[in-house]
């Protein structure tokens, strides 16, 4: 994805339907611009990062909420 090893996270978490569905067709379709298949953790990922990245252009990151580093 980045080119750069970085640290992961482990969590388990529950989402609705609706929202796996979602990350299915997310998945599939990063897969097929790919050309090779991607785990439900790296489409999330891209998922995030392509928000990220179109949140920042936007400039709707000036309104997120920051937490503090202790809240997980």
């Amino acid at each position: 994805m980045s080119g750069t090893a970085e640290k992961m996270v482990y969590r388990q978490v529950a989402i609705p339907v609706s929202a796996f569905d979602w990350l299915k067709h997310q998945q599939r379709t990063h897969e097929a611009q790919l050309g090779y298949c991607i785990s439900n953790s790296e489409a999330l990922a891209l998922i995030i990062s392509e928000h990220k990245r179109l949140t920042v252009e936007s400039g709707a990151h000036q309104n997120v909420i920051t937490h503090s580093k202790g809240r997980a």
